[in-house]
């Protein structure tokens, strides 16, 4: 079965899932699912009996850190304009 990674979320569910349980274990949780259930992380982790944590517990990625980081560049250029300096 394949892993759905639908979006930056689901991609760093999975890492946090990996991350308790170890790769080798969420695989073998992913290769488990039953009958029609769908190979997501929330499904994946309902397996372990984990519950996923809310999205600012998840673990970053150098992705959403640099993001976050041309996000918040852009905002002060603009505060910078509004204040004219």
């Amino acid at each position: 079965m394949k892993l759905f990674i639908t979006n930056e979320r689901g991609r760093r569910e999975w890492l946090w899932i990996v991350s308790l349980v170890g790769e080798r274990a969420a695989l073998a949780a992913l290769a488990s699912l039953p009958g029609q259930s769908k190979a997501f992380q929330l499904n994946i982790a309902k397996t372990l009996n984990l519950e996923l944590p809310a999205e600012h517990d998840l673990p970053q990625t150098s992705e959403n850190v640099d993001a976050g980081r041309r996000a918040g560049e852009r905002e002060l250029a603009n505060m910078k304009k509004m204040l004219k300096f």
